[in-house]
């Protein structure tokens, strides 16, 4: 077999191309030796040589080497410990802040340092305010790896950014509560996906209170787009055309083949006020007819869904800034301090939250602050004070008076007038209780959903 090294080298010289073409001639000639069996044991010992006075080696690492960099930098998000840091990032800038505070106070008298520590402390808290008010923004987009073939943001990766998302609501609304040990355990989380975030596009991730009651409370995430950017309202229209039109068709059909006008119908999850037909004449509010091959907790779960999403559809509506919502994700969490679960009221109410304000001096003038404070403070200056003098790290820098309060502090006091986080939030009572009727339905449909495939079926 005889190889031109003289043509391979003018060919590799043209570029990556004219490479390509030479190696598919090259596996095309000893393909013809492997079916001729003529000379194949010297073609292969020859193949580096002739490779090698090409110069096709070298220029095919180096195509290699830039499609390895590509592709690290495509899929560099997905790369190991990076998920950590994007979660982690935010507890470490506040710990370094502390200390920076720290060394700024360094040559002050021990008291004096103790106050100004203090109210260091006070200002990363979110003093005054309202709970329902409170919002967190996280800024994200859709790479590469968290993208699906579709060209849209992953279903996967909507769990995967809700992460960090998350982590920095709780580390700058609760900064209290995590310095004392504490930590999130999280029970369910329910995504409803309203419209699809094309890949490269930046979003963000809108993280609120949605309720809470002795033992849990709900996170209510947007991710949400600015109008310019969004698709939602195209494909709202077109949505809302298309189901216009097959309401007509459908009605006609069923009055065409004989069967009744009247479909008992349940709310879907849409924003436009659609309804989807129930089969045999169910209804949403339990009194459905059994079908003779239904199974009785898939319907438990359709309806208990079906009522929730009714229920919580103002969560898809667009923010008040116009910001369009393409995905909705309600969590169900509790606080924690090691295994002893912490009433969320307790936790809001230390950090400073409260559903009234009142309007304090401070000597540059009028802010706001929750009624209850001047007793939180009083409460941790007399677990933290001795001999009548604040500590030089502050009574809220004291990771023992907060843990022992959180632990269970706060069950001791048996004065009512000093059981400030009681009072908190009296005005939103009512609200709250409202709230929580409509969240928790969600939980109650994806509770059924384990007795699915597990009942027996009706008769």
């Amino acid at each position: 077999m005889a190889l031109n090294p003289t043509a391979i080298n003018a060919l590799a010289s043209s570029g990556p191309s004219a490479i390509a073409i030479q190696a598919v001639r090259i596996a095309q000639t000893y393909a013809r030796c492997l079916v001729s069996g003529k000379d194949l044991t010297a073609a292969l010992l020859g193949l580096p040589t002739t490779l090698r006075n090409a110069g096709v080696g070298a220029k095919l690492l180096k195509l290699l080497k830039a499609l390895v960099c590509v592709l690290v930098v495509l899929n560099l998000r997905s790369f190991p410990l990076i998920w950590h840091w994007r979660v982690l990032r935010w507890g470490s800038g506040l710990r370094w802040a502390n200390r920076f505070q720290r060394l700024q106070t360094i040559t002050y008298p021990p008291h004096i340092r103790g106050r100004l520590q203090d109210k260091y402390s006070e200002s990363m808290l979110p003093l005054g305010q309202h709970p329902y008010d409170y919002v967190s923004k996280y800024t994200s987009f859709a790479s590469f790896d968290e993208s699906d073939l579709f060209m849209h943001l992953s279903n996967s990766s909507y769990a995967k950014t809700l992460d960090p998302a998350r982590v920095k609501m709780g580390l700058q609304m609760l900064p209290l509560f995590f310095k004392a040990g504490g930590w999130v355990a999280l029970s369910s989380t329910h995504f409803h996906y309203v419209c699809e975030i094309p890949i490269l596009s930046s979003f963000e991730v809108r993280t609120r209170i949605g309720a809470w009651d002795n033992k849990w409370f709900y996170v209510v995430s947007k991710f949400v787009m600015p109008p310019s950017k969004s698709k939602k309202g195209a494909n709202k229209a077109r949505s809302q055309a298309r189901k216009v039109g097959t309401s007509t068709t459908n009605g006609n059909a069923l009055h065409a083949n004989g069967s009744s006008s009247t479909t008992s119908t349940e709310p879907s999850s849409s924003t436009t006020g659609a309804t989807t037909p129930y089969p045999n004449g169910q209804t949403i509010n339990g009194s459905a007819t059994a079908t003779a091959n239904g199974d009785s907790s898939l319907k438990v779960v359709d309806q208990l869904l079906a009522q929730a999403q009714a229920e919580v559809s103002d969560a898809e509506e667009d923010e008040p800034d116009g910001w369009k919502v393409h995905t909705v994700a309600v969590s169900r969490s509790c606080f924690k301090i090691g295994r002893i679960t912490v009433p969320p009221q307790v936790v809001f109410a230390l950090n400073g939250l409260s559903s009234e304000t009142v309007g304090v001096s401070n000597g540059k003038g009028v802010v706001k602050e929750p009624p209850h404070w001047p007793q939180v403070r009083e409460t941790f200056t007399k677990a933290t004070a001795k001999g009548g003098k604040i500590p030089a790290t502050g009574s809220f820098s004291d990771t023992k008076a907060l843990t022992k309060f959180l632990r269970g502090g706060w069950k001791e006091e048996t004065n009512e007038d000093l059981k400030w986080w009681d009072r908190t939030f009296d005005t939103v009572q009512e609200e709250n209780a409202d709230r929580m009727r409509k969240l928790h339905l969600l939980i109650g449909g994806l509770l059924e959903a384990e007795r699915v495939g597990v009942s027996k079926r009706a008769n």
